[in-house]
Order: C-alpha cells, then sequence, then structure tokens
C-alpha cells in the first residue's frame, strides 16, 4: 500500500512515515468507508479494521538493533527473526482488495 501512495503523492508517503499517528486514523476511516460502500457484508456493526501498509519503507526499515529513540513517533519496519515470543497473536479475520481492483478477497480464520 505504501508504493501505491508513492505513486499517488511522494509527499504523502513521507509524511504518514514521519507522522503516523495523523495520518493513520484518516486512512482506516477512509478504507472503512470504501468497505461498507462496495458491500456492506463485508464489515458488519462492531467489526473493526486494521491497516498494515508494505512497501518501501527507505531509511525506516530496520532490524531490531537500529530501532532506536530517532524513530519514536514514526512509522518503521523492523526486520528480525523472532527467538522468543511471549504471546501468541491473533488475527480473525483478513480481508483484502484485489490487485484488479475489483475483488474483495475475505478469510475467517480459527482461533
Amino acid at each position: 500500500m505504501l508504493a501505491l501512495l508513492v505513486e499517488l503523492t511522494c509527499s504523502l508517503a513521507d509524511r504518514l512515515l514521519q507522522s503516523p499517528s495523523e495520518y493513520f486514523q484518516p486512512f482506516t476511516d477512509a478504507v472503512e468507508q470504501a468497505t461498507r460502500n462496495a458491500d456492506p457484508k463485508y464489515l458488519q456493526d462492531g467489526e473493526e479494521i486494521f491497516l498494515g501498509f508494505e512497501g518501501q519503507f527507505g531509511f525506516h526499515k530496520l532490524t531490531p538493533r537500529e530501532l532506536l529513540s530517532p524513530f519514536l513517533g514514526t512509522m518503521v519496519c523492523v526486520e528480525g527473526i523472532v527467538t522468543k515470543c511471549m504471546f501468541h497473536p491473533c488475527l480473525p479475520s483478513s480481508l483484502a482488495l484485489a490487485l484488479d481492483g475489483q475483488r474483495i478477497l475475505g478469510r475467517c480464520l480459527a482461533t
């Protein structure tokens, strides 16, 4: 999704990386509204949308050792190998817009 923002306007992608707290909620609201307008059955009342970004993070792509205080408050992509995990994250369902822009793909994952 980050690559799409760079294609549309590079400055918007840069602002998102530098100040995600200003732009993340409006992006989430826009995706939620677009999903409800496409077909209300994809998003029932009370369900939430969680956005994930992928693409070129530039110097915001870090390893855990490179994650330092200058990156506080910015969006980063941390890559590394998990050797210990104290919790088990759960994704109850997944919804994605197909690359052709015409289909919405959904998957319900058992918990």
